[in-house]
C-alpha cells in the first residue's frame, strides 16, 4: 500500500471550510459555495461568514474557530485584504488552504507585501496553500467541485494541471462540449508554497493507484 501523500489533504479533502460564502448574487462565494453543494460532495461542507448565521439556508460559522473539530482544506473567496488573517486563523484548524481570492488592486509593492505576508502565515502554520487567485481543484470521485467555474467536469480518468484559471476554464468547457472526464482539476494560481513539481508527484501517485492519465497545461 502507498503511503498517503502530503497534499492528500489539499488535493483530495474530506472536509472543506469555505471562508467567505455569500448570499450576494454573482459573488465569488456564492458561486463557489454553489459548487460545492451541488456537486455531491461526499465530505464535511462549512460555510465561514462572520456577518451570517446562515448562508443558502444551511447554517454558517463565525471563524475556523467555530467549527467543533479542523478541518482538511478552507477555501478562501475573502476579501483581498483579510487573506493574511484567513491564512493566519487556519492555524491548527485547517491542513491546507485554496486561496481563490485574487490580488488586491495596489502598487507593486503593496502587492509583494501582500503575498509576503501569505507566505509568512502559511509557513507559521505549516499550511500548504494553492493560489492565491487560483482556479480551485475539482475531484469527481468525490463529487467535490471547490472552483467558481460555470461548467462541472464530467467523471474520468484524466488529471488536468493549470496555473491559469482562465485556460483550466475553457479546458473544461470544451471537455465537457467533447464528453472527455476527469478525474482531477487542480489550478495553481499564483503560487505561495505548492508549485508544478508537487502537485505533478501528487497526480503521478494517484495514477499509479488508480490508473489516472495526467493532463498538463504548462
Amino acid at each position: 500500500m502507498m503511503p498517503v501523500h502530503y497534499l492528500h489533504p489539499l488535493l483530495a479533502p474530506s472536509s472543506v471550510a469555505l471562508v467567505g460564502a455569500s448570499e450576494r448574487p454573482g459573488s465569488l462565494g456564492r458561486i463557489v459555495y454553489e459548487n460545492l453543494l451541488a456537486g455531491g460532495f461526499q465530505g464535511e461542507i462549512h460555510a465561514v461568514n462572520p456577518n451570517h448565521s446562515t448562508v443558502l439556508a444551511r447554517p454558517a460559522h463565525a471563524s475556523l474557530a467555530a467549527i467543533a473539530q479542523p478541518v482538511d482544506v478552507a477555501v478562501i473567496c475573502a476579501p483581498p485584504s483579510a487573506v493574511p488573517r484567513v491564512i493566519a486563523q487556519c492555524r491548527g484548524r485547517a491542513r491546507a488552504a485554496i486561496i481563490i481570492s485574487g490580488a488586491p488592486t495596489a502598487a507593486q509593492r503593496k502587492y509583494s507585501r501582500w503575498r509576503r505576508a501569505i507566505a509568512l502565515r502559511a509557513q507559521q502554520g505549516g499550511l500548504h496553500v494553492l493560489g492565491p487567485a487560483s482556479f480551485g481543484i475539482i475531484r469527481t470521485s468525490s463529487g467535490l467541485n471547490a472552483t467558481f467555474g460555470s461548467v462541472p467536469a464530467l467523471p474520468g480518468r484524466l488529471t488536468l494541471i493549470s496555473q491559469s484559471g482562465a485556460v483550466a476554464g475553457a479546458l473544461l468547457d470544451f471537455a465537457n462540449t467533447a464528453r472527455i472526464g476527469f478525474a482531477s482539476v487542480i489550478s495553481l494560481g499564483a503560487v505561495t508554497n505548492v508549485d508544478f513539481g508537487e502537485v505533478l508527484e501528487f497526480a503521478l501517485q494517484a495514477i499509479r493507484s488508480a490508473s489516472a492519465t495526467p493532463l498538463v497545461d504548462g
